[in-house]
């Protein structure tokens, strides 16, 4: 029976050789600088920011609202709940 080949298919975007040296290769400088662990290096997203308020707010209304389900609300007012908690 035929070995199998030692094959391994890596697939990465966006990887360089800084953060994969092949080897231990020498061909690479090191990082003599702040590194993209600094926030300060790190691109900005505010879309990003704007999402996550959005979702902390999401969440805050439905545990409002949950705890409101505990008092009993009747059908006409579950409606209403959600606004009347967000106001």
């Amino acid at each position: 029976m035929a070995k199998r080949p030692n094959i391994m298919l890596v697939y990465a975007d966006g990887i360089g050789a800084r953060e994969l040296p092949i080897y231990g290769s020498s061909a690479w400088s090191k990082l003599t600088r702040r590194d993209t662990s600094d926030n300060g290096l790190r691109a900005t997203t505010p879309i990003y920011k704007k999402m996550a308020a959005a979702s902390e707010k999401h969440h805050a209304v439905l545990e409002q609202t949950q705890s409101a389900a505990k008092i009993n609300l009747k059908p006409d007012e579950w409606r209403t709940a959600p606004a009347l908690l967000c106001s």
